[in-house]
């Protein structure tokens, strides 16, 4: 996605706002939410990703460990 610049409207439409958002919810790579999960939990436990949510700004993960905890992780762009 190119940077925003004088040149383009602003602001943005609702359209382009979801499209950037969709653009980078599907560019998040699951196996590296997967290794991140399992790697900051304190028994190191495999999970499975439950669902998967995304507003303007967030995305977020629910992960669901083998032990029956779950947990939230939130992605947002930098």
């Amino acid at each position: 996605t190119p940077a925003i610049t004088l040149s383009h409207a602003w602001p943005l439409t609702e359209d382009q706002i979801y499209r950037r958002s969709d653009t980078f919810f599907r560019s998040i790579d699951e196996d590296a939410i997967r290794e991140l999960g399992t790697q900051y939990h304190v028994n190191k436990l495999e999970f499975k990703i439950e669902a998967r949510y995304r507003g303007s700004f967030n995305s977020c993960f629910v992960l669901k460990f083998t032990d029956g905890t779950k947990r939230v992780m939130r992605v947002h762009p930098t």
